[in-house]
């Protein structure tokens, strides 16, 4: 097997368009089971979230905790405005960069 075409058709395959789901399942099976390269495999940053949204976040979960929903809705919006985004667990929740903005 000629590895280097195979990533490189891969690669080709994977930054066209119209590339449907079925070629995508077929090429993430051959990585899991032949390739072992994790080219599916997301990588997640480790990022500081500043201590202003921590404590605001903090405030929320116990709005949240106090049944004060106006008061949890309000402080995700300002939260989301300040360019992050909470996200709820079921035990505590998690903040991350809103990519979106």
């Amino acid at each position: 097997m000629d590895t280097v075409k195979l990533i490189a058709e891969i690669n080709r395959i994977l930054n066209n368009e119209e590339c449907s789901i079925t070629i995508l399942a077929l090429i993430k099976y051959i990585d899991d089971k032949i390739l072992k390269l994790d080219l599916f495999k997301v990588k997640k940053e480790k990022i500081e979230i500043p201590e202003k949204i921590r404590h605001i976040a903090e405030k929320r979960w116990q709005a949240k905790k106090e049944k004060n929903f106006e008061l949890a809705d309000k402080l995700r919006e300002e939260i989301i405005q300040k360019g992050y985004q909470v996200i709820d667990k079921k035990e505590g929740y998690e903040i991350i960069i809103n990519r979106k903005n």
